[in-house]
Parts: C-alpha cells; structure tokens; sequence
C-alpha cells in the first residue's frame, strides 16, 4: 500500500470512529453540549477531506464504503429515536406546564 493509499485508509478510520463515538452519544442521550458539536465537526472535516480527494470512490475502498454506509444509517437511527425521545419528553413538559396554568387560575 502506498503512503497515498495509508492517508486515505487512516481518514476513513477517524471517520469510522466519529461516526461510531456519535451513534454511542445518541444512543445513550447524552447528544447535547460542546462535546457532541466537536465531533460533527471533525467529522465534517474528514467527510469534506474524503470527498474532495474522491477516496471512496476507488474500488480499492468499497469495503469500507459499504462500512461507512451502515455505519452512518445506525447514526441516523440513534438520531431519530434520540429525537423521538425528546418529542415525547417536550410533549410532558407542555402538558405539565398546561397543568400548572389551569391550577393557578382556579386557585
């Protein structure tokens, strides 16, 4: 492998590794805060560095292509059930909120 083919294949694993470390912060809800805004930010470096070079679309990478891919729809997963539990935690907080109204103005 050639010290071209070496960069590549270690900026796809950092890129495998983001995306793996973000799934896990979502999975566990814990996607607010600095922490998770730095990841999407490397993350956004390394796909813009990817990208620009054409990497993935070598046949020498369609492993880790297709790796890549899975690893980006279990992201999008996480985010939506993330997502989905927040929905349903706002939804309590309105309706507590509601309630609170309705006993003030009947006290």
């Amino acid at each position: 492998m050639n010290v071209i083919a070496k960069e590549q294949t270690h900026q796809i694993e950092q890129l495998q590794h983001l995306l793996t470390m973000q799934t896990e912060i979502f999975k566990q809800g814990d996607a607010t805060g600095k922490h998770i805004e730095a990841l999407c930010e490397q993350t956004n470096l390394l796909v813009s560095s990817i990208s620009q070079k054409g990497t993935l679309k070598l046949k020498l990478f369609a492993k880790q292509r297709e790796h890549l891919r899975k690893l980006y729809e279990q992201l999008q997963l996480a985010i939506t059930a993330q997502k989905q539990e927040t929905e349903r935690q706002l939804n309590t907080i309105r309706k507590g909120t509601k309630m609170i109204g309705t006993y003030r103005s009947n006290i």
